[in-house]
């Protein structure tokens, strides 16, 4: 968001720290005096003051609002308004590194959240940087467009355009499909195959983020000695890992910094790999029999996690320290490191931000997400739509299909017809849905171009989310319809009303069809009521912002409140649709009478 708002310091991408909003900024004991520059508006018009930032440092040190930022300065224990343009801050004691501290605090127009709160910019971000929001659809994307009053000047852009896309395979079809321009974390190796397009070009620029293993020390073992620790460093190949793990697309680093970190030591040497060197060490430390430790990893959660800690394993066994291997999902990972309840050695990279717990409140009140500081029970309703149309279109389209196709297949019962639908039906239930959907993407989008890879954006884009939910519902519904009518067509009132001389015409649509129904109704609902929250894989791979995927992605990072909300919310939906089948069930079959 940085495009939006700015920050009173700044660093440079070769990691100088030079004034931003701020002209400049001294200490004096532990007192800071910033002097802003003029002329800056926020994307409101309104100037950009000594008051508006008072407001904003005001606000993020109040212990009631909890704010996520207050950790980056907690040692300020006041800001006082020198004039228009000036404040002072002062700090528990001297902080030479205030102003680098700054570097991460955005300033907003304290107008947005004065009365509503900091909810308040999620609805409506009002900063001073060069782009202003002009459109902001939540997990599907974000449209910036140049703000004409730009301190610096009008931006070279016009208009910037972030999609949503999580699944990787999806992200990379869009690129290949013309529909983005530019895409982060391609994997290894897929990176021979996008360079043989000729319109595509991978660009490699180095990162922050730093993927690394950390010893727990504050437990009693074998770690608490340093000649063991050393043992560790010596048996590991690091460059072995990043040349086929990575495929050499990665650098190694002898500390926590990469080379455009600020404070980046390049005289720092990293260990040589030596693994007689870490024998020694070892059998210095006592363990010339080896050990064993534990190993944590996540899978899934950084490029080659999973194979990269398989390789360290294999590397540290063979110097005579065993481990036990542990995988996990992101979020048990991330509960135990909340917990310390992380043993030995963990995989893990420095620049995860730490997620504080809150308190789930029920009674109705599902408490605030932790992810995004908004009422749990607000975002799922947000999104609860979205997955509502996916869901009911699929089963519309269904049954336009599949109810037809059963009843003719059930009324010329053996002949060819018959045949291919219950063919084709067993077909489609066989085919896995995230499959479908990629063939989908592979083919509509990638190749012939025809329709978009994801996002809800447009009529066209609901075609393959749709009809890749409608294959195995219309499966089913084909096969259901073709069972119920032949048992009704079986029964003594259809061979009743054929005696009588109806025309077959008649008794199949007028009694046999109208009998049949019954579980179709039964189906429908439980379809609808499925799809409605359990369609994760579509709307993954399509970037569809519904319900089934926030809750994946809250499970994962144990969003507590919005899983409870989410769950609620379709245990909710499920009941209603069991009412509405019960009341449909009177209305078509007068066989059926509630009292």
């Amino acid at each position: 968001m940085r495009n939006v708002y700015e920050s009173l310091f700044f660093r440079t991408t070769d990691g100088e720290l030079v004034p931003w909003l701020a002209e400049s900024g001294d200490f004096s004991g532990n007192q800071w005096t910033i002097r802003l520059r003029q002329g800056i508006t926020f994307h409101s018009g309104a100037e950009l003051t000594a008051e508006a930032v008072k407001a904003n440092l005001d606000y993020i040190l109040d212990p009631d609002n909890a704010a996520g930022t207050q950790t980056l300065i907690p040692d300020v224990t006041g800001v006082e308004v020198v004039d228009t343009y000036t404040l002072r801050i002062t700090t528990a004691e001297p902080n030479p590194d205030l102003a680098a501290q700054l570097t991460d605090v955005l300033i907003a127009d304290p107008s947005v959240f004065a009365e509503a709160g900091a909810e308040a910019l999620n609805e409506n971000p009002v900063g001073t940087g060069p782009y202003r929001v002009e459109r902001w659809q939540r997990d599907t994307e974000l449209v910036l467009a140049a703000y004409e009053g730009y301190w610096q000047g009008r931006p070279a852009i016009d208009r910037v355009i972030f999609r949503v896309i999580p699944d990787t395979q999806a992200r990379l079809a869009a690129l290949l499909n013309g529909e983005v321009d530019l895409v982060p974390g391609v994997p290894p190796e897929m990176i021979a195959q996008i360079e043989a397009d000729p319109a595509v070009r991978i660009e490699e620029v180095p990162g922050r983020q730093v993927i690394y293993v950390g010893m727990n020390l504050m437990r009693p073992g074998p770690l608490s000695d340093r000649r063991v620790r050393q043992a560790l460093n010596y048996a590991v190949d690091a460059d072995l890992i990043i040349d086929t793990i990575l495929e050499g697309h990665a650098t190694r680093n002898a500390a926590g910094l990469t080379a455009i970190n600020a404070a980046y030591d390049p005289a720092i040497e990293p260990y040589r790999h030596d693994p007689e060197r870490a024998r020694q060490l070892l059998a210095e430390a006592g363990y010339a029999g080896g050990l064993t430790l534990d190993f944590h990893t996540p899978q899934g959660r950084y490029l080659k996690d999973y194979e990269a800690a398989q390789e360290l394993a294999r590397q540290l066994e063979a110097v005579g320290i065993r481990t036990n291997l542990q995988t996990h999902e992101w979020g048990t990972f991330l509960e135990m490191a909340r917990s310390h309840t992380i043993t030995d050695l963990y995989l893990i990279g420095l620049s995860d931000r730490t997620f504080a717990a809150r308190r789930l409140v029920l009674h109705g009140d599902f408490g605030t997400s932790l992810r995004q500081s908004e009422s749990a029970l607000a975002r799922v309703l947000e999104v609860a739509p979205n997955s509502l149309i996916l869901a009911g279109l699929a089963v519309l389209v269904s049954l336009l299909i599949g109810v037809p196709t059963g009843v003719l297949a059930a009324v010329r019962r053996g002949s060819w017809i018959d045949r291919a639908a219950v063919a084709a039906a067993t077909l489609l239930q066989s085919m896995p849905n995230f499959w479908v959907a990629l063939m989908m993407i592979l083919v509509f989008s990638v190749r012939l171009h025809w329709l978009p890879t994801g996002g809800m954006r447009g009529p066209e884009s609901y075609v393959m989310p749709v009809a890749a939910l409608a294959f195995l519902t219309t499966a089913r519904f084909v096969r259901l319809v073709r069972s119920s009518v032949l048992d009704e067509l079986g029964s003594d009132y259809t061979r009743t009303a054929r005696s009588k001389g109806l025309a077959e015409r008649v008794v199949v649509f007028k009694h046999v069809l109208r009998n049949a129904l019954n579980p179709v109704i039964t189906m429908t609902t439980l379809q609808l009521g499925t799809l409605f929250g359990g369609s994760v894989v579509t709307e993954t791979v399509f970037a569809w912002p519904g319900l089934g995927r926030l809750m994946v992605d809250s499970i994962g990072y144990r969003d507590y409140p919005v899983v409870l909300a989410s769950v609620t919310v379709i245990g909710a939906t499920f009941a209603v649709l069991n009412l509405v089948t019960d009341v449909i069930y009177a209305v078509i079959n007068p066989v059926v009478r509630y009292e």
